[in-house]
């Protein structure tokens, strides 16, 4: 669901997962995660947002600037 761009966000964050099954690495999975969130976004209206990736995240992950 969504505009084109959800779904190349979608398809980016699945091929990382399937590309790197084993992966720690929690950072890169947040971006692409926060990318999706995002496109969802801006499908939905909010074309101009000034949010990044990490911003959908800051409200959910307490420590997440300890850990950038």
């Amino acid at each position: 669901m969504g505009d084109d761009n959800v779904v190349k966000a979608w398809n980016e964050l699945l091929q990382y997962m399937y590309k790197n099954p084993e992966s720690s690495e929690t950072k890169s999975l947040l971006r692409l995660m926060g990318r999706v969130l995002l496109e969802i976004r801006r499908s939905l209206g909010n074309k101009n947002t000034q949010l990044d990736e990490m911003d959908m995240f800051r409200w959910y992950i307490k420590d997440l600037e300890e850990n950038q």
